[in-house]
């Protein structure tokens, strides 16, 4: 479950099934957006800084990306398998991320570009250039599924995990 900031404002909840859908929901009304159409189930979502590109990760291990900007917001949309390698400019995509079930995906700034991160049953993370779909890399220190995934943004000369694995930063005192 995702929620999002709509067009004018409007908050838009997004919700995945196995049912292969992923839909949009307006949160004032419950009235039900749009119905994006998967071949296959979609067991996780992410949506980029701009609320433009919806990542939706699926039981077999890809990765599908749907480009609002360039595409009308229809009320029945579908993602095949044949969709293009994802760009900016293109309306679907789909990525090979995996080789089991994504159960986790985040969006990162880095630098004036963003990636996208996935997490998956085979204890395996991915970082993605969104613009150009390529792998950046892989982090490999799990020895199980990874559940949840959730980007640490710390400021300039913070610690993190020293030999007693506690967070050092600078503290500043409460009045």
């Amino acid at each position: 479950l995702r929620c999002a900031m709509g067009p004018y404002g409007e908050t838009v909840i997004l919700s995945a099934s196995l049912d292969c859908t992923v839909k949009l929901w307006k949160l004032s009304s419950g009235q039900l957006v749009s119905d994006v159409i998967f071949p296959r189930a979609i067991t996780a979502l992410a949506l980029d800084a701009f609320e433009e590109m919806l990542f939706a990760g699926a039981v077999d291990g890809s990765v599908f990306c749907v480009n609002f900007r360039h595409s009308p917001l229809d009320r029945h949309m579908a993602v095949s398998d044949q969709d293009a390698q994802p760009s900016q400019q293109s309306f679907r995509s789909v990525l090979a991320a995996h080789s089991t079930e994504v159960c986790c995906l985040a969006v990162m700034p880095r630098g004036s570009k963003q990636v996208l991160l996935t997490a998956a049953r085979d204890g395996l993370i991915h970082s993605w250039d969104i613009e150009s779909g390529e792998l950046i890399s892989a982090f490999k220190k799990h020895t199980g599924p990874i559940h949840n995934m959730h980007i640490l943004y710390m400021e300039p000369g913070c610690v993190f995990g020293d030999k007693k694995k506690t967070m050092v930063g600078k503290l500043q005192k409460y009045q």
